[in-house]
């Protein structure tokens, strides 16, 4: 995650044409296991959290240091790139892919202490915002995607057969002294409790690669 997207006294800098639809201060920020080591946030615990025409942005003081910059940390989450939106109780979470291709992943961020209307409100707009992008324009019909089934085969293939992932699946268990990890499931997106070994979504009930 790039940090251009701040000032030295953690304002955001924004697009041409962007505009800060909310803004909440004191949120607290969270994810998954997986979620907070592919985005390097594990720093982060609380700041402000804007929404924008086109992007969900946090940013929080992490340290105190005489590079001012370098006090703050934050992420950037593109609308388009939200998959969707959970509510709970003061907290509310996205589902967001955070790397293309055959070897996407997803990850799940959690904005919590956030109440009554603003919390309302900010759901809201990001709901209708992601369902607009996924609409297709009127008059045209959805583009289909063909599948080269034998490269994915080959591909599936190769990729049960390394030995890398087997080692770094022990050497994560190893170095955080867990049994399990709150991971997400790369086929349907849900919140799952992974332990080693595990290859079915207890969810959906899908074959998948958790790490």
């Amino acid at each position: 995650m790039s940090d251009r997207y701040w000032d030295d006294n953690g304002q955001p800098y924004l697009f041409e044409g962007e505009e800060i639809e909310y803004s909440v201060s004191g949120v607290k920020i969270g994810g998954t296991y997986q979620s907070k080591n592919e985005l390097e946030i594990e720093d982060l615990k609380e700041g402000e959290l804007y929404i924008t025409s086109n992007r969900v942005l946090f940013i929080g003081k992490v340290r105190d240091s005489q590079k001012t910059r370098e006090n703050y940390d934050g992420i950037s989450i593109f609308l388009q790139d939200i998959e969707s939106l959970k509510s709970e109780k003061k907290k509310f979470s996205v589902l967001c892919n955070i790397r293309s291709g055959k070897k996407g992943k997803r990850a799940r961020i959690y904005f919590k202490e956030l109440e009554g209307e603003m919390k309302e409100k900010i759901e809201a707009y990001i709901n209708k915002v992601v369902v607009n992008l996924k609409e297709p324009t009127s008059g045209t019909k959805p583009i289909e995607k063909k599948i080269d089934k034998k490269a994915e085969k080959k591909a599936k293939k190769k990729q049960e057969k390394m030995d890398a992932r087997d080692r770094k699946i022990k050497g994560l268990f190893d170095e955080a002294d867990e049994d399990a990890f709150e991971l997400v499931c790369p086929a349907c997106g849900a919140d799952v409790l992974y332990k080693p070994g595990m290859k079915i979504c207890p969810v959906c009930s899908k074959k998948v690669n958790f790490i």
